[in-house]
């Protein structure tokens, strides 16, 4: 009687093992395990923040600098943030954001979330938003920057790295 407790406390305790052991890793791990990857042109990091920045150096334009950011706030909870400057005053500035997450099985980001923003007379405009999310995937932002001035545009756009949200 007494060697069948012990092979019942050791049957019990490796179960308790096998369950710690396996219960203690997360099911997205082996997405968070691709850190180090590029996928299509994006670094997937162990940063919390990445950001983008495209600066036009050209004399006589209007647009100056584009501009994307990508926090992770915790909670599931991203910040979006995200400016496009000009030399001088244009009739409008756009400032729009894509919000994208990867899919692991196809290997292609999908668009999550956009914002579209503009305002008239300015030479700068700016924008920020905070967006609850899905755990367990990598996220990056996408800036479209546009600046508009006597019928002329130009753009350029950002992409950030991707982050891992778990």
């Amino acid at each position: 009687m007494n060697r069948k407790k012990r092979m019942g406390a050791f049957f019990l305790a490796c179960g308790l093992m096998l369950t710690t052991f396996f219960g203690a890793v997360p099911v997205s791990a082996a997405g968070q395990s691709e850190a180090g990857k590029i996928v299509d042109g994006s670094l997937l990091t162990t940063e919390s923040e990445v950001q983008d920045t495209k600066t036009i150096l050209t004399r006589g334009n209007y647009l100056a600098r584009g501009s994307a950011e990508l926090s992770n706030l915790g909670n599931r909870v991203l910040g979006i943030a995200g400016s496009t400057t000009c030399h001088s005053v244009c009739d409008t500035v756009i400032c729009n954001m894509y919000l994208e997450y990867l899919d692991e099985e196809t290997g292609a980001w999908n668009s999550y979330e956009y914002w579209n923003s503009s305002d008239t007379g300015v030479y700068s405009h700016t924008v920020y938003y905070e967006q609850e999310v899905e755990g367990g995937h990598w996220y990056r932002l996408c800036g479209g920057h546009i600046a508009i001035k006597n019928q002329d545009i130009e753009s350029t756009t950002t992409m950030t790295n991707g982050i891992w949200v778990d």
